[in-house]
């Protein structure tokens, strides 16, 4: 019994003592997925003058995350639409509280993924037209906003390494970091195993929608989203991954960065 227990706690500690890393969102880690790659989406603006910079900047960041994985995991045309959006959609929200919830001031954007029995159906991202800098990207301020939501597309929850795309506040860095490129790896290859076995989530259901999943806000708050509460969730995190394997860690392979 001692040795059983010892063993748990050295797993344990090989799961937090990577605290500092990339994480994946919680549907993610329910086990909810992309069917298939790459994921189709289309930019839509609220007036011509906003197209031409706004779809350069996506396809310059979908570039800069499938040149870290050496595969499409995006098709994004490059050419926009003018109006009402729809489908998988990138998109400026000119009232951005009323239609996130989220605060103007601070959050550059909002990533909403839903899902449809084991898979994710249906995502946007929907970028704060009334914050300064952004329709004109000063500072780069769009395109590292865009870099950012493009990671939590496809699965990335946010960095506890600070100084990276993924970190919950905004940063300077304008390409992708070595936790960056060691996060969406990791996403990616989790997602085409899951499809490789036609994995299905234990929390999926083939008939109803389950409610939306909405990440990705870049605030301007400062911090690495470290600190004492995130240690606490991984120890929590740890804990359930040592008691509940059935529930999140469904295959061997969910989580191979991780646990190796």
């Amino acid at each position: 019994m001692t040795k059983f227990l010892f063993s748990k706690v050295i797993i344990l500690l090989l799961f937090t003592t990577n605290i500092q890393a990339y994480r994946f969102t919680s549907d993610f880690l329910n086990g909810f997925y992309w069917q298939s790659f790459p994921v189709q989406m289309q930019i839509f603006v609220n007036e011509n003058s906003q197209g031409s910079l706004l779809s350069s900047l996506v396809n310059q960041a979908v570039n800069a995350w499938e040149s870290e994985v050496g595969r499409e995991i995006y098709s994004v045309p490059a050419s926009y639409n003018v109006g009402s959006s729809f489908g998988n959609n990138i998109r400026w929200s000119k009232n951005f509280a009323a239609e996130t919830g989220f605060d103007p001031s601070s959050t550059l954007a909002v990533t909403t993924r839903r899902t449809s029995g084991t898979y994710i159906g249906q995502v946007e991202v929907v970028l704060n037209a009334e914050f300064p800098g952004m329709l004109t990207n000063s500072g780069q301020i769009l395109y590292r906003t865009i870099l950012h939501e493009l990671g939590h597309v496809i699965g990335l929850d946010h960095s506890e390494v600070s100084q990276v795309v993924m970190a919950s506040s905004l940063t300077s860095a304008t390409s992708l970091q070595g936790d960056d490129s060691l996060g969406v790896n990791a996403v990616v290859d989790e997602a085409l195993y899951r499809q490789s076995i036609g994995f299905t989530s234990e929390l999926s259901s083939s008939d109803e929608k389950n409610s939306p999943a909405a990440c990705g806000s870049v605030d301007l708050g400062g911090g690495d989203g470290g600190g004492l509460p995130n240690i606490l969730l991984s120890l929590f995190l740890g804990f359930i991954l040592i008691l509940s394997p059935k529930v999140l860690r469904p295959t061997r392979k969910f989580f191979p960065d991780q646990l190796t």
